[in-house]
């Protein structure tokens, strides 16, 4: 995110302007790397970030299969297509992230800025309960090595990411998440005791990101897989103009994109729905009525096929299909009335 912020070609971090002071760590970062703008780990970020079509995910997802810089060996297994693919360039590309980490001075950066990094971690932990990772598991039948949730103090957007790292103890799973709303800061004072991830939509804002991003760890995987990509390619022509427009305002661009959010929100809401109904509630109001996920009434009817059958389903990996082929029961004239109503 400091290598973005440097890039006065980012497509969406270039809409602050150097002097915006609402995300301090943006401000401060400009600041202090001002002569590494022209530093070729700014570029090589921007020309992956293109080549990838994505607004960050896939990058964090590299990232993550190695080690913490100022290393910059691979030291998980590759699953990852896009990287699959692209193992060499993934090991450039951190080569020349030690590089930078290690000429601009990285870590005096991290060092200078440690009240606020600290006070931005205890601020986000405050909202986090661990015990939903215990409720996960026992839903999806599954079980991860480790989760891990980090913010990123730079992001301008409400953004989150998932990613995940293989290890020989099982799935590390990673829940990225950006501040819930800018500060008043005058970019001189210090003693801040808001640090952006907490205020009067924070819990909305974590309900959203966190659950939602620990889930994609035990769906999106499943659906990359080359069964799963034909079984769900069978429905594309209901991908209409109008689901199209209202995707491409969520971030997500095509059909395979959509199911995968239909049913990672699907088992979001539905693991909400074990521990705290009202928390589920929310999450139904704001995936149907906001992000115009219509077809998720339907889906939750259908799943509790899988919640009352546990001994035939073991684990969501063998109720996935029965899922997918619930879009042969729709039409393109239903959903456009749905997302007209909505």
């Amino acid at each position: 995110m400091i290598l973005r912020a440097l890039s006065d070609d980012d497509y969406f971090l270039h809409r602050r302007a150097d002097t915006f002071k609402g995300r301090p760590m943006l401000y401060e970062a400009r600041k202090y790397f001002a002569d590494y703008k022209d530093h070729p780990a700014v570029a090589e970020t921007q020309r992956i970030l293109y080549d990838t079509r994505d607004i960050g995910g896939i990058m964090f997802q590299g990232v993550l299969y190695a080690e913490e810089l100022p290393g910059t060996s691979i030291t998980h297994n590759i699953t990852n297509p896009y990287w699959f693919e692209h193992k060499i360039e993934l090991a450039e590309y951190m080569q020349l992230l030690g590089r930078f980490y290690t000429e601009a001075n990285v870590a005096g950066f991290f060092e200078q800025q440690h009240d606020f990094y600290h006070g931005a971690i205890s601020e986000a932990r405050s909202y986090i309960n661990d015990s939903v990772t215990a409720v996960m598991e026992d839903y999806f039948g599954k079980e991860n090595a480790a989760y891990h949730m980090y913010i990123l103090p730079i992001s301008i957007y409400g953004w989150g990411f998932s990613a995940t790292a293989p290890s020989a103890e099982g799935d590390i799973q990673y829940g990225i998440i950006s501040p819930v709303e800018d500060i008043d800061w005058d970019g001189y004072t210090d003693g801040r005791t808001t640090f952006g991830f907490g205020g009067a939509e924070a819990k909305a804002h974590y309900r959203e990101l966190v659950v939602h991003e620990f889930t994609h760890s035990f769906i999106t995987d499943l659906l990359e897989h080359e069964d799963f990509k034909k079984q769900i390619a069978q429905y594309d022509t209901l991908y209409t103009h109008m689901l199209d427009e209202a995707m491409q305002e969520n971030g997500y661009g095509d059909w395979w994109g959509f199911v995968n959010e239909h049913l990672v929100r699907l088992g979001h809401i539905r693991v909400a729905e074990m521990y705290d109904a009202a928390e589920a509630a929310a999450l139904r109001k704001t995936d149907v009525q906001e992000y115009k996920f219509v077809l998720l009434p339907d889906a939750e009817e259908r799943i509790k096929q899988y919640e009352q059958n546990r001994d035939m389903y073991k684990t969501i990996d063998s109720f996935l299909p029965v899922l997918i082929d619930q879009f042969g029961e729709f039409s393109k004239d239903m959903i456009d009335e749905r997302l007209e109503v909505e």
